[in-house]
């Protein structure tokens, strides 16, 4: 029984490395480590961590480490009440990692600023979780989790892992058939310069959370056989089903005002979620979007650079004997 449950614990772990390796984030080990608590408010005398991930942020002059609650569930046994004890577990280590000498010394870069804060992953072994897993989210008590007001948490519902899951596999996808480049100076995500903030480096390599839980993810690449800054390009991974001309539309606008229509020879958009009428829809936004600003020559050329591409959903399951032969053999 011991190994059944190690192995369904592994799955939370590998899909989670397999997901971020792709957005750019570290692994730090050592995994599965439990560490002294430094709040006596906590009544406990230890707090564990899964696994840490770590990334420069775009913005602000610091690295993030996220100290990770690897949970990997059956369908039935995300409740409420799970969730809400996982939330609070993670709260008070989040809140102590922080403080504590033990774990900055097991994961913290030297002699650079520290962001620490939470992620709950609620990885779905079975791929069978079809709830709306927001209605749990919010029935958890604020006063039991008690958050500190300077700590972050952020939480991973089975659908966005499967998401990011989808757009990891599309992205490795794409490389293998050489599409677009492998990370380096010729793949990145994109982080425009924004009012009174702007981008720490013009080619990030990794992408920070609040991106990679918000309806767009931005790659830009520089297009096969061509030199840096005369084919970029740019993969625009669309997290909504695209059943309104206007959610297009906005959409577009977002490309104008960030100045990829300006700067990338052609614009893809994917989307994992698609509806079955989404290119038609996509279609008529581009037009309905020319009309309502103005008709000219130029405008129909940055807009021509735009499509759009549906992708294949991809539910991640691993077998438990795999992983075990997998643990036998490491």
């Amino acid at each position: 029984m011991a190994g059944e449950t190690g192995k369904i614990a592994d799955m939370a772990k590998k899909v989670a490395a397999d997901i971020f390796e792709v957005f750019g984030w570290e692994l730090v080990l050592p995994a599965d480590q439990n560490w002294d608590c430094v709040d006596k408010g906590h009544l406990v005398s230890k707090h564990p961590t899964d696994v840490v991930f770590r990334y420069e942020h775009p913005y602000r002059a610091c690295t993030v480490h996220l100290n990770v609650d690897l949970k990997s569930y059956a369908r039935g046994s995300i409740t409420g009440a799970a969730i809400q004890g996982a939330l609070i577990s993670l709260a008070k280590a989040t809140a102590c990692a922080g403080l504590s000498v033990d774990w900055q010394k097991l994961y913290a870069l030297p002699d650079t600023t520290l962001d620490v804060a939470g992620l709950l992953f609620v990885y779905n072994h079975d791929g069978a979780y079809d709830k709306d897993f927001s209605m749990l989210l919010s029935g958890a008590d604020p006063e039991k989790v008690a958050i500190n007001p300077r700590t972050t948490l952020h939480v991973m519902s089975p659908q966005q892992i499967a998401y990011l899951a989808t757009v990891a596999n599309d992205i490795n996808g794409l490389r293998g058939k050489k599409a677009i480049p492998f990370a380096g100076d010729q793949f990145w995500f994109y982080y425009p310069d924004l009012i009174g903030e702007h981008a720490r480096t013009v080619q990030p390599k990794s992408a920070a959370i609040e991106t990679l839980q918000g309806p767009v993810i931005v790659c830009r690449y520089i297009m096969p056989d061509t030199k840096a800054g005369s084919g970029d390009a740019a993969l625009v991974y669309y997290n909504r089903q695209g059943d309104t001309t206007d959610e297009f539309k906005y959409l577009i606008d977002y490309l104008f005002r960030y100045q990829l229509l300006m700067h990338c020879e052609e614009i893809t958009i994917r989307m994992p979620a698609a509806s079955s009428a989404a290119p038609a829809i996509f279609k008529r936004a581009l037009e309905a979007y020319a009309a309502e600003y103005y008709q000219s020559d130029e405008l129909q050329s940055r807009l021509s650079k735009i499509k759009i591409e549906v992708v294949t959903n991809v539910v991640t399951q691993f077998s438990q004997v795999e992983l075990g032969m997998e643990r036998a053999t490491s």
